[in-house]
């Protein structure tokens, strides 16, 4: 396990979730958010016009190339999570698998509370005219006690389970960085201030930044250094006082 940066709020690494979610102790995360790679790609389509480059060409390599792999380790990932993470959990996953990781967190324990979505207004267009344009992601809520879990009731304009947003509105070159203030949204909602918010996918750091900025301490996971580099810039962007930086490599 190798701690990649480390300020007095929280902390990156670099590695493999499960290793690194194993040296944890048990109830030590009060809450996690994230949003692992899946088939973002469809493989099919294309992202150029000129049938020149497909979506899975493009974006391909940010995914897992072995389902029956993937699915043991997201197996493995849900019994970390209920064994290290003592609230609530919010997971982004394939609408066409959002069933399946359903029962798996069910088969563990844990009470599936709702169903999320954010909604791009302005998709991108199919191109080949074949199928409805992909404008929804969605997201499983799950909470480890029902109606136990830490749960901040905002507005009631707040609280509605579908958030829009634009696609073009990203601070880093990550594929499929989510909006920034819909997951400050989620941290409100499922945590207090100083609670610690985990992502094990942590991506370019949305997430951790979400969770810096609501004054939450937070724990963020990736294997890929490139990603952890622009969540690295994005955090470090968001801290005004440099002081409240203690950097390890």
């Amino acid at each position: 396990m190798k701690e990649y940066l480390k300020t007095k709020r929280g902390k990156l690494y670099i590695g493999n979730c499960i290793d690194i979610l194993e040296t944890f102790e048990d109830n030590s995360i009060d809450c996690c958010i994230t949003d692992p790679p899946y088939n973002i790609s469809g493989i099919g389509n294309e992202t150029r016009g000129d049938g020149k480059q497909s979506n899975k060409e493009m974006f391909g390599h940010f995914e897992p190339t072995d389902n029956k792999e993937w699915e043991k380790l997201i197996v493995k990932l849900v019994d970390l999570l209920y064994r290290k993470v003592r609230g609530s959990v919010i997971i982004f996953y394939d609408k066409y698998e959002i069933s399946w990781l359903k029962n798996i967190f069910k088969e563990r324990g844990y009470y599936p509370a709702n169903i999320l979505g954010i909604i791009k207004n302005n998709p991108l267009p199919h191109l080949r005219k074949t199928n409805f344009r992909s404008d929804i992601e969605l997201a499983l809520f799950f909470q480890k006690e029902k109606n136990k879990d830490t749960f901040n009731f905002l507005t009631q304009q707040e609280m509605v389970c579908t958030d829009f947003y634009n696609i073009g509105q990203k601070e880093s070159k990550h594929p499929t960085e989510k909006p920034l203030k819909i997951f400050e949204k989620y941290v409100r909602i499922i945590s207090n201030e100083n609670d610690v918010v985990l992502d094990p996918f942590s991506g370019s750091g949305t997430t951790v930044v979400a969770a810096q900025k609501m004054n939450r301490k937070w724990v963020g996971i990736d294997i890929n250094e490139e990603y952890l580099k622009m969540a690295k810039d994005r955090i470090l962007d968001k801290t005004i006082d440099n002081s409240y930086l203690e950097e390890m490599f």
